[in-house]
C-alpha cells in the first residue's frame, strides 16, 4: 500500500481520482482541498468517495488521529466491549 499525493490542476485529474475510487484503486481519501475551486473539488471527491464506500478524511487533524488509529490496531485483534464494562 502506498499514498500518492495528487492535486487538481486540471479537469483531467479530478476525473483520474473519481476513476480510481470507482476502480477500488484507493482505500483511504484524505483531501484538504484550497485553490480556486476547492469547494467544488471537494464536493466531487466527497461525493465519489460516498459512493463508493471509501473513507475521506477532509482535515490534517482528522487524517493523523484516523492513522494513529489504524496503526495503533495494526497487528492486534479489535475486541467489542459494552460501555458499562469501562465505567462500572
Amino acid at each position: 500500500m502506498f499514498a500518492v499525493p495528487l492535486r487538481y490542476d486540471s479537469p483531467a485529474v479530478s476525473r483520474n481520482v473519481i476513476d480510481l475510487m470507482k476502480n477500488k484503486d484507493m482505500v483511504l481519501v484524505i483531501s484538504t482541498s484550497s485553490g480556486k475551486n476547492h469547494c467544488e473539488d471537494e464536493v466531487k471527491t466527497c461525493d465519489a468517495a460516498m459512493q463508493n464506500r471509501i473513507p475521506i478524511m477532509t482535515t490534517l487533524r482528522g487524517a493523523d488521529a484516523a492513522l494513529r488509529a489504524i496503526k495503533s490496531l495494526q497487528g492486534s485483534e479489535v475486541q467489542a466491549r459494552a460501555l458499562q464494562e469501562y465505567h462500572y
